[in-house]
Formats: C-alpha cells, structure tokens, sequence
C-alpha cells in the first residue's frame, strides 16, 4: 500500500522503498513495472538519459497510460539535445502529438533550432517567435537568427555591382550592431562581430582598421583575403609597392586584387629598374587600374628613348656596348637569367646553379664556362675593372623614375646636367664612343687627378681601341690605343683609386678582399694590355703586314715607358693635379692631390710645365745632397724624355730592344747653340714664341729648366746606352752568345760602349766598368774547383787577354787588370802543373811553365806566381835535365826568381822552402864531381850547422866570410859550397843571397876546371 500511495503522489523513491522486498512479478507483475518507472523517472531527473531508456526496456509505451511512451520520448530527446542533435532530437518530439510535459515547447525549440542549423534564419526566427520570450535562450536565438539576416543581406547587396561603398559600409555597421547586442560567447557571435567589423571598415576604406580586424580573425572565412586586400590598400596609398604585391598576392581573387597586384608589381619593377618586366606587368593590370595603361606607355615610350636604361639602373657597374653580348668578355650577361650580375655576392654567384635548378632549367655550356669565371673572385676582379662604374645609381635610378617623355624636353641633357659624373656613360649608351670620351677628356682635363673619370676613359679608349682592330681599322685602332696605353699606366699606378675599387668591390661580393689582391689585379692588367699588344702583333706578323705588326711592337714599347714613368714620378711624389681622387669620390673631391703618370698623359693632360718645375727643384736638390738623389733625378728625367722607350726596356732586361730604341747620339762638340729656355715660373708666352723650346718641351719635357739641357739630355743619353752595351755584354758572357763566342761578342759590345762613351767624355768611367765587369766574371768562372776548372780558366784567361785590348786604362783599373790577369795565368799554371791530377787528368809541365813565366812577367809583383813557377822548375828539373849543365842554368834561373821575390817582399814567407829545395839541387850539382875523400875532411873541419835556437844569422856570415877566403885562394867550388850554406842558414840576408847567385853563374861560366880546391884542401 505504501508503494502505490507514494506512486500515486509522485514520489519515486517512496515508491521503490515502499514496494520494500516485494518481488517484482508480485501483483502480476506490476509491482516491477512501478519500480521500474519510478526508477526511470529518478535516472530522468538526474539527467541520466541512457538509464531512463534502459529501465523503461521491456515496458510497453502504454504503460502507465501512456506515461511510459512520453517518458522514453522525452529521454530520448534529451539525450539528442545533449549531444547537439537538433534533427534527432526534433524527430524524437515530433513522434508524439501532444504538449503534455512541455513536449510541445521542446519540438518547436528543436525546429528552430535545426533551422538555424541549415542556416535557414527566416524558419529558424518564425519557429523561435512561437515560443515565449523566456524559454530556454530563446531571446538569444531571436537576436542571432536576425543578426544573421542582417549578414547575409549585406553580403548580398555588397556582392551586386555598384554595391560598395558608403551605402555597404551602413549596413555592415547594421550587422555589426546587431552582433554587439549578443553576448559575446554566444554561439560564434566574436568572430562574426570581428568579422562585421572588418566588412565595414573595408568599405568605408579604413584599410588599417580593416586589415587589423581581419587580421586577428586568422583563418576564419575569407578574412585572411580580406586582410591581405587591405594590407595591400594601405600599402598602395603608402606607396609600398614590394609590400603592396605581398599583400595583394595573399588575397587571392579577392575584389580588384589581381589588377592591383599586378600593377603593385609594376610598380616595383619599375622602381628597380626592370621595365620590361615592369610594362609586362602593367599589361595584366590594365582595366582594372586606372594607372597602369599611363604608365605602361610612359615606360614603352621611355624604352624606345632609351634603350639602355634598363640594364644601367639594375647594376653599380655596366659593359661596353662592344662587349654586351660576348659570352667571354661578359659573362654576366650569360647568367641573367639566374639573377647573376655585377652587383651579386660571391654566395649569390655559388648557388647559380641552385638557382637556375629551382626554376627546373639547366645550365648551358656557356652559362657553365661564365659561371667558372665569374665564380673565381681573382677573374671576377678583373672583369670588373673592364666594366664602366656607375658612380651615383640611386640617384640615376631615382631620376629614370621621374622622367616623363613628350613636351620637346631634352630628357638625356636634363639627366646629364643633374648626374654630371655619369653623364658620359649616358653619352656612350645613348650617342656613341666619341661623345663620350669627349666628355670624358673634357672632364679630365678640369681634373687631372680624377682617376674616377680617368678609369671610366681608360676602359671606354680600350673597347674602342679593339673594336677598331677587331673591325679592320688597324691604322685608326694603333692611335686609340696610345691614348689608352697612356690612360691605363696611370690608372694602375694609383694606390687611392684601388683602394677604394677594393673595398667598394669588397662590398659589393660581400668577401674579404686584401690589398694583395689588389695588387696581383693591377699587375694582371698591365699583363693583360702587353699580352693583348703582342698577340694583335702575332696577328699581323702572320698576315704578312710588317707595318702593321711593328707599330704594335712599338705600343708594346709604350705601354713599358709609361708604367716605368708613372713609376718613376710616384717615387719622387708625383706632380701637383687638381681633381678627386678615384672610386667612392663625388663631384667635388680634393681640390689638389698629387698624381703619378707617364709622359704620353703628361703631354695630353698639358702638364709639361708642371713636370720641368719639378725636374729642376730635384736637381738643385740633389746638387745640394738633398731630396730623393742624383740617381731618382735622372730616373725621373729619363722616363719623360726621347729616351723613354730604351729607358723603359733597358729596365725589363729587354737589352736588344733598348739598343734600337735608342736615338742618334752625336758628340758634344757637334751640339749646336741652344735656347735659354723659359724663365722660371714664367708662363708659356715663351714657349708659344720659341718654335725650338716648344720642340724641346714636346720630345724633352723633363729637361725643359735644366741648365745646359741638350747638354744634360747628351750625356743621359750616352749614359744610357753605354748602360745598355755593358748590359748586353754581360748577357753574352752568362750565356755564351750566339755560337759560343761569349767573349767576343761582349768584346764588340764594350768596344761599342767606349766609343759611345767618347761622345761625352765618359770613357774612362766606361773602361772602368768594362774591367770590373770582365773581372767579376772571371772571378765568377775560377770559383768552382772540379774537373772543368781547367776549361774556365782557358775561359777566363781568355776574357781578360781581350780585354787588355780594349785600353789605356786609367792607372788603378789597368793595375787590377794586369794583377787579375797574372793570377789566373799562375792558377792556370798550377792546374796543368800538379792540380788537375787530382781528376784524373795528366799533367802539362811545358804549359804550366809557360803560364807561370807569362804571369811573372805580366806581373813581376805577382809573389805566387814567382813561387810556383820556382817551385815547378825545381820539382820537374830531373825529368826534363839529363846533364849538369842543364841543371845548374834552370837552377840559375830558379833562385833569380826567387832572390827577385825576396826583394821584392822580405816578409813572404812561402818562397823559403823552394828555396831550400833549390840549394840542395844546386849544392847537388856542383858537388857532382868533388872528391869523396876531400868532401868528407872539409865537412869534418867545418862540423855541424848550429841549432834552430842558435845564432844562424851570425853562422851565416861566417860561412859567408869563409866562402869569400876559399874564392880568393881559387878554390871556387868550396867557396860555392860555402854560399850554398850561408844562404840555407839566413835566407832573408839579400846580401849572402846575391853573393850565392854571383858565384853560381861564374861557376856555370867557368866551369870546375882549374879549380885549386883539391890542391889546397891536401
């Protein structure tokens, strides 16, 4: 009873305490029914929809008059409303009629709200308007279906032609009204608020407000187009055209997005100097912008000026029109396509081939030769300082930009005057060559010291100089060239200039470049001017135009004297030129600065007067010891005079060149009377006058304020060649000569230098340098001691022979002369006497005898020569003396020879052991027919010499006395005897010395008979 009363008064859970422990088939079943449904109904109001469904299992709808059906209904609504299926949901209600339980409310609500599912909100706002304002968040979905409406009608009425603007800007304002009424995390109503937010400032062209509101809406929608067509606007009114593109390119089809892209582009491309590509764009945009067709034929018009103005705004530096389209001499323009030009880094030039790989296209063969060029950085340099430099790009750049043709302007005299430093490459690209290096000239000759303006005119003379050769106008090409020549000399010899090509370039590639880089550069380019003059030289030579092949040798010659003068001017400190001083300087630049150049720039620059000034003060400073010296004066004065060619090769070794590049030399008797010359510091009023100083400046600039100038020029001149003569002789002695005749060819050459010489009184300084030179290499020939040593003595004894020929010569190169000469005759001697033995080569006793008799003879000082000849005389005597009678005159001669040397020098030493060796050849010989008996008793009488310690001296003269007692008794051979030993007990005693000799040779005359020796001595 106390389950059916709870039942009947609803209470769940009394109903199944109240049922107790009754079993659920009790009452036929009906008390589980009741504890099921009871149960159902407490899941329920838990929420627990699934154990509703699962209790009322097995329960017929019916049940419970019906209330099991409505139930189940409404749990298995529920349970579709909580997982968000409206359209289950709604089936689920719309199952059952009836409202009993709200069920009617929840069906209405769940058709509203599949209605705003499927995005149908005029459905969706009649269904929510039949339920009361209250229900649920009915208000909410009101509000919201009608925001939505309010939406869709504003994109529909934007999207119709003609439906922006003001008008669309009010109702997405509308919209954004009706979002803001909405709590802002109801349903989507953030975004689409944002998103209204957008719309509207889009069409009231608010672009930064429309781009930051699109922007932080992220990928909802279409925002990100709409984000990026109003970056893009914003952009646009910036003129940010890089940007502008950017921007444009993420909003896809968005509006007028593709046009306002693409003359975005145009725009940019025209900025950077790309036209072509520029018009291309502007193609796209027409119709769509209203300033693309403008500008599109402002650039076509342009390029049809213009030609050129293109490729000269995209790079610092520009190629000769000559040399545009050679592969070889351009490699940049091979490798466009990559992107590769002068203005690329080294790594831009390494991924070339990456890059041309991402475009899916290949390199071709002459794409991968200039890519090896370009990639070598040494050959890069090189490359680069043939291209013109274009000194104010921005500027020029920016100055295209503004140029608008028509209205009878003269746009190329306008760019001219606003860039006047490249205003002669926009003559060159646009007028020719020559208008160019005319204004180039122009400029130059204001500014001297201007190697900026300099190295574009060197680089323009060189193109035009090749295409004039290359084209067949050899006769015009040989006179462009000596401008050229005279241009690049000086160029190279500036150390600012490349200094600032260094670190310019250093920039530019983005690597390290070190001065010894711009060093090798400027070597290489020198190289590169010779090498290209020697193979137009080659060419003609071949061709059979000997004319034509000499004039080229001859700018070889040139191209020699004007480095060497630059040179020479650098190292005295140049001369005073005003201009600005190479890469990086501006209009302006220094308005004086010192310059080293040759003499062909001197003469076209007019700067002859200069240079005399200059001259002059080195001269008197060197009279005074001061400044650089004599020897950097006469340098100087070389260089830029008549004598430049031979002086310029004489220092490159090119010796034979120099010789006939030398000029007529006449001796100083023959020089006719001479000009005064200008005054110092005066003007060129004289000059002007004076057709013989004008003459003289032009061929002798450097000489123009000396005293005694064609003096002066005479005496360098004779000075010069005789330099020149000794230099060939000594080649011809290094290297043989032609058929082996060093000697005599180096012989003709000093004969050659000593009449030379004579011209101006140089010859005993020439003869001079003739004999050190013959000496030095005579020493040069004797130093090495090995089995060819006898060869190079023939040699040099030899050389010095002829060159005794060549005097008189002064007392001390005539004394070292014959001194020399002596010396490699008595070391000729000793080697055919005994030293070549040592390689196995037999000796020549009568040939070494010959040399060491000759060198005494040549030099009685010559003590060696003495001592080896005494000493080959003696050591040989047996071998070529049977009889006594030889013997004895050879040993004669011997102890002449040394007696001589003894007197001669006291204190040498070395003649004493020949010297004993000879007296015991001679004691030998004259006691070859003495008694035995008679010898023994007189050695017995006399004794033994004394000691070393003993006074040998004083025993000498004692012997000595005896010896003259024994001569007075006619007992010449003891009184011989007695000498013999006299001289071996004191040599150094010339008195004893000359007695021995005296008493030797009448004993030779005499003869032994007659001698009362044995007489006396019984």
């Amino acid at each position: 009873m106390r389950g059916r009363q709870a039942d009947a008064e609803g209470d769940w859970a009394g109903v199944i305490d109240g049922f107790g422990g009754l079993p659920d088939r009790y009452a036929g079943g009906e008390v589980g029914v009741r504890r099921q449904y009871a149960r159902a109904r407490e899941a329920m109001a838990r929420g627990e929809r699934g154990a509703v469904l699962g209790l009322l299992d097995g329960i017929a709808d019916a049940g419970r008059e019906g209330g099991v059906g409505l139930l189940r209904t409404l749990a298995r609504g529920r349970r579709a409303e909580d997982v968000g299926d409206w359209r289950g949901a709604l089936e689920c209600y719309a199952a059952r009629a009836g409202d009993e339980a709200g069920l009617g409310l929840r069906r209405r609500y769940a058709r509203g709200r599949v209605h705003a599912l499927d995005g149908r909100w005029e459905e969706a706002l009649e269904a929510f308007a039949e339920l009361p304002e209250g229900h649920r968040d009915v208000a909410l979905w009101r509000g919201y279906a009608r925001a939505r409406l309010a939406e869709r009608q504003a994109e529909q009425e934007t999207a119709e032609p003609g439906g922006s603007g003001t008008d669309a800007g009010v109702r997405w304002q509308r919209v954004c009204t009706a979002f803001r009424a909405l709590p802002v995390d109801f349903e989507d109503v953030r975004p689409r608020t944002g998103y209204a937010r957008a719309r509207c400032a889009e069409e009231e062209a608010d672009w930064p407000g429309a781009a930051s509101f699109a922007g932080a809406l992220g990928a909802y929608r279409d925002a990100p187009a709409v984000a990026g067509y109003a970056r893009g606007r914003a952009a646009e009114a910036l003129q940010q055209w890089e940007r502008a593109a950017d921007a444009f390119g993420e909003a896809g089809g968005r509006r007028d997005a593709a046009q306002r892209l693409a003359y975005a582009r145009g725009r940019s491309l025209e900025a950077a100097g790309r036209w072509r590509a520029a018009v291309e764009a502007y193609g796209r945009a027409r119709g769509g912008h209203e300033g693309a067709e403008v500008r599109r034929s402002r650039l076509l018009r342009l390029l049809e000026l213009f030609p050129w103005a293109e490729e000269l705004t995209r790079a610092a530096l520009v190629a000769d029109p000559f040399a545009l389209e050679d592969p070889v001499e351009n490699p940049y323009r091979a490798l466009r396509d990559a992107g590769i030009g002068p203005g690329s880094t080294c790594a831009e030039v390494r991924d070339a081939t990456y890059t041309l790989m991402e475009r899916g296209v290949t390199m071709s063969w002459p794409e991968r030769i200039a890519w090896k060029e370009l990639r070598a950085t040494r050959r890069r340099l090189r490359l680069d300082a043939l291209l013109y430099r274009v000194h104010e790009p921005e500027t020029l750049r920016a100055r295209l930009a503004d140029l608008t043709p028509g209205g009878g302007t003269d746009l190329l005299g306008a760019l001219c005057r606003q860039l006047p430093r490249d205003a002669p490459l926009l003559l060159l690209l646009s007028r020719g060559r020559e208008a160019a290096v005319a204004e180039w000239e122009r400029m130059l000759r204001a500014a001297p010291g201007d190697t900026g303006v300099l190295h574009g005119l060197a680089v323009a003379r060189l193109w035009q100089a090749r295409e004039l050769e290359e084209s067949g106008a050899w006769e015009h090409a040989v006179t462009v060239w000596e401008y050229a020549l005279a241009y690049w000399a000086t160029l190279l010899t500036d150390d600012g200039h490349w200094e600032g090509w260094r670190r310019e370039r250093a920039a530019c590639y983005a690597c390290e470049l070190s001065p010894v880089d711009t060093d090798r550069l400027r070597w290489e380019l020198g190289q590169f001017l010779s090498d290209r003059l020697a193979a137009y030289e080659q060419r003609h030579t071949e061709a059979g135009r000997a004319e034509q092949a000499d004039a080229y040798r001859v700018l070889g010659e040139t191209l020699e004297a004007e480095l060497s003068g630059a040179r020479e001017l650098g190292d005295v400190g140049g001369i005073l030129a005003g201009g600005a001083s190479g890469c990086g300087a501006s209009g302006g630049g220094e308005p004086v600065r010192t310059l080293a150049c040759g003499p062909g720039y001197v003469r076209l620059l007019g700067l002859e007067l200069p240079l005399a000034e200059l001259v002059a003060r080195l001269d008197e400073s060197a009279r005074r010891e001061r400044g650089p010296g004599p020897y950097a004066a006469r340098e100087l004065r070389l260089a830029f005079s008549e004598l430049r060619p031979a002086h310029a090769l004489h220092r490159l070794h090119k010796f034979d060149q120099a010789l006939r590049a030398l000029p007529p030399l006449d001796p100083a008797s023959a020089l006719s009377a001479d000009c005064a010359g200008p005054a110092p510091g005066g003007t060129g009023g004289h000059l002007r006058e004076c057709g013989h100083c004008a003459d003289f400046l032009r061929r002798n600039p450097a000489y123009l304020r000396l005293p005694d100038r064609r003096a002066r020029l005479l005496d360098d001149a004779v000075d010069l060649a005789v330099q020149v003569r000794l230099a060939l002789a000594r080649t011809a002695l290094a290297s043989g000569g032609a058929g082996g005749d060093g000697p005599g060819l180096a012989l003709e050459q000093w004969r050659e230098a000593i009449a030379v010489a004579r011209c101006a009184g140089m010859q005993v300084r020439t003869k001079r340098a003739v004999v050190r030179t013959a000496l030095g290499r005579a020493k040069a020939l004797t130093e090495e001691n090995d089995a060819q040593q006898g060869e190079r003595l023939d040699q040099a004894v030899r050389l010095v022979e002829r060159v005794r020929e060549l005097g008189p010569f002064d007392q001390e190169s005539g004394q070292q002369l014959e001194t020399t000469f002596a010396q490699l005759l008595s070391a000729r001697g000793v080697w055919r006497g005994n030293r070549c033995e040592d390689f196995g080569i037999a000796p020549d006793f009568r040939a070494a005898e010959s040399d060491l008799r000759r060198a005494v003879r040549v030099n009685p000082d010559a003590l060696n020569a003495r001592r080896n000849l005494a000493k080959a005389l003696v050591s040989t005597l047996d071998e070529r003396h049977n009889g006594a009678s030889g013997k004895l005159a050879e040993l004669l001669e011997v102890l002449e020879i040394l007696h001589t040397g003894l007197e001669r020098a006291p204190t040498y030493r070395r003649f004493l052991p020949v010297l004993r060796e000879a007296l015991e050849a001679l004691e030998a010989a004259v006691l070859v027919g003495a008694d035995i008996e008679e010898f023994r008793s007189m050695m017995h009488r006399l004794g033994d010499e004394p000691g070393a310690g003993s006074d040998l001296p004083g025993w000498a003269r004692w012997l000595a006395g005896r010896a003259e007692e024994e001569r007075r008794r006619g007992n010449r051979l003891w009184g011989l005897h007695y000498l013999i030993r006299a001289t071996r007990a004191d040599p150094a005693d010339p008195v004893i010395r000359a007695a021995l000799l005296d008493a030797a040779v009448r004993w030779r005359a005499e003869g032994p008979e007659g001698d009362g020796a044995r007489e006396d001595a019984r």
